[in-house]
């Protein structure tokens, strides 16, 4: 439809309120399912000072930070609609998948 849209949301806006409730109510939510490594990898590549929550972590902070974080969000994340391994899925997948629903 003219009205679709793809919506990034923060790692732990679902997390919050009833907000994954809200989510899968007025979309179709997708749970891009990444290692605890795949993230570190990620993050550590990434500009950390543009994500508050992690100004001034070790690496060893970070690891663990995630790994935290994971485990506690989990329950919410598994609650998409579809996951999707990240790794093992490419850019091109992931937009057939997207297009597949908005049909």
């Amino acid at each position: 439809s003219e009205n679709a849209a793809v919506i990034s949301t923060g790692g732990g806006a679902p997390c919050f309120f009833d907000n994954m409730e809200w989510i899968r109510a007025n979309g179709y939510a997708v749970y891009l399912q990444m290692s605890p490594k795949a993230l570190f990898d990620r993050l550590s590549q990434s500009k950390l000072h543009k994500r508050p929550i992690l100004i001034g972590k070790s690496p060893e902070e970070l690891r663990l930070f995630i790994e935290e974080k994971l485990i506690e969000r989990e329950p919410y994340y598994t609650q998409a609609h579809l996951t999707i391994d990240q790794l093992n899925t490419s850019v091109e997948t992931l937009a057939d998948l997207i297009n597949q629903y908005n049909r």
